[in-house]
């Protein structure tokens, strides 16, 4: 019984390999490269034999062994069909090796279920892609030679790695089932590595790490749908996200025409729909933190253009007063916004204590007039929101979503230094200097990696090229944030946000609504 760390090559093996001094890496020489002397012994013994005296084998008697980690040669594969031509014009120039089946199953009978034909008198060793061409070019045996000393699985299974890393033929997903056939067989990371030089054990790691995708994604990966790399990145999401996120990248390719491309849309690749999805999770979070914060407090979460549709603007608590606020308990309630919590008041802020009715034509309240005291004249306002100031309000909120796809759009475009220098003159008149969480959130998003609110954009990133991109999408941040302001429902956008909005559509990454059209000055 082999213990564990001890080799698992056989013999065989040994007698091919030598003794067992320890190289520098510690790996035993015996294992050192073993894929490779092993098959240069087998190409040997197949050489022995000249092929026109070499006895033949019917195709119909010789079954695949179950450990090579091909899954399935295409009989279109390029390289079969040349396989097959040559077959064709020049007959088979080689010797195929063949292992009798009972010697086989004699050492390892758990294979005997896994023979496809269960009946085959001889399994393959090499000479795979001989044995599938063969018949495709018509013929019905082929030359062979008997590999009669036995060989262990680990043995076969470094032969099959060997060979097939020659011809470039095994896929990543393949070359990880043979390298778990090796560790099942007791090899540990290293001597799997050194058995198969030139590779490194974190090559063989990495390589074992793609068994633990679900098996859609493993066929991906082996059908070349996506890389390696990505399915690594894949791997540290839950297995629901990485599943969805793979499928939409599918479908989106699937819907990514040559007139989407003119239209300006964007092809995004897995990494960068992770870098969304991590962004989007850490939002969420953000979000979920917020309102289990509410909770403990015991403050509802409210909707304050429901409940005050013309004067929710004038209820919300500023910054400065909130504590005080919390205090007093003055708060009907809040909401989770932008990555912060706003709180809002029950009253509008200073008029708690006077009602309209209170107010007189001149403007003073009947307190006011005991008093000497004067006020701000004030006007009536009607508290109800008619069909068509909803359908303005609702057209208004669709337009910001567009603009904000079309921020991301322009972000990632190759913009010209006109209109990077006209958008940071801009911001550096209006974009608060302070980083907050809902401008971090965007420019996260937007840019696909994180970007931390509250700290100098200037240690977060190393290239002046990405610092001028998160400059830029900084201020595109701070301009949809200001633009998206309640504010806007009843007045018109000021300059900066008309400037914004026409840079848009002037760079054909936004198309005005009929909403946006009434916000912005008519050309004479």
């Amino acid at each position: 019984m082999t213990t564990k760390g001890q080799s698992r090559l056989g013999a065989g093996a040994q007698a091919v390999l030598g003794g067992g001094a320890k190289t520098k890496g510690g790996a035993s020489a015996s294992k050192t490269a073993a894929g490779a002397s092993l098959l240069a012994s087998l190409q040997q013994k197949a050489q022995s034999v000249d092929v026109a005296e070499a006895p033949r084998a019917k195709f119909s008697k010789i079954a695949p062994h179950p450990d090579n980690p091909r899954r399935l040669v295409d009989p279109s594969h390029p390289k079969i069909q040349e396989l097959t031509a040559s077959i064709k014009d020049h007959g088979f120039l080689q010797n195929v090796v063949l292992a009798p089946r009972d010697a086989l199953l004699s050492q390892a009978p758990e294979l005997g279920p896994l023979l496809d034909p269960s009946d085959a008198d001889f399994i393959s060793l090499i000479g795979h892609r001989r044995c599938i061409s063969g018949p495709l070019a018509g013929e019905e045996d082929v030359p062979y030679v008997l590999q009669t000393e036995r060989l262990s699985r680990a043995e076969t299974t470094l032969i099959f790695l060997h060979e097939n890393r020659i011809r470039d033929d095994l896929s990543p997903i393949e070359e990880a089932m043979a390298f778990r056939r090796l560790e099942l067989e007791g090899m540990t990371q290293e001597e799997i590595a050194a058995a198969n030089k030139p590779i490194k054990q974190p090559y063989v790691s990495k390589r074992l790490k793609l068994l633990e995708l679900p098996e859609s994604l493993q066929d991906a990966v082996h059908l070349g749908q996506i890389t390696p790399t990505d399915a690594h990145s894949l791997r540290r999401l839950p297995e629901e996200a990485m599943v969805k996120i793979f499928q939409d990248y599918v479908d989106h390719l699937l819907a990514y025409t040559e007139d989407a491309a003119e239209n300006g849309a964007v092809l995004d690749s897995i990494s960068t729909r992770i870098n969304r999805y991590k962004a989007d999770r850490e939002i969420k979070q953000r979000l979920d933190d917020l309102r289990s914060l509410l909770a403990e407090r015991g403050i509802a979460e409210i909707q304050p253009v429901s409940l005050w549709p013309d004067t929710h603007h004038l209820h919300r608590i500023p910054e400065s007063d909130v504590d005080e606020a919390l205090a007093a308990g003055a708060v009907a309630g809040a909401v989770v916004e932008g990555g912060e919590l706003a709180y809002y008041a029950s009253s509008p802020r200073g008029t708690a204590e006077t009602s309209v009715n209170d107010i007189d034509e001149e403007g003073t309240s009947d307190s006011e007039q005991e008093s000497g005291t004067q006020r701000r004249p004030k006007t009536s306002k009607s508290l109800t929101v008619t069909p068509e100031q909803a359908q303005q309000r609702h057209d208004l909120h669709e337009a910001s979503k567009l603009r904000q796809e079309a921020c991301r759009r322009m972000l990632n475009s190759d913009m010209s230094a006109a209109i990077e220098k006209d958008i940071l003159a801009d911001a550096t008149l209006f974009a608060s200097s302070r980083l907050d969480a809902r401008t971090a959130a965007l420019v996260s998003r937007w840019m696909d990696r994180e970007i931390k609110p509250g700290q100098d954009l200037y240690s977060q990133f190393a290239s002046r090229t990405h610092l001028h991109k998160a400059a830029i999408g900084v201020a595109l941040a701070a301009f949809e944030t200001e633009a998206g302001h309640p504010k806007y429902e009843a007045v018109d956008y000021p300059e900066h946000l008309i400037r914004h909005i026409q840079r848009l559509t002037e760079t054909g990454h936004h198309e005005l609504s009929a909403a946006e059209i009434s916000k912005l000055p008519s050309k004479p």
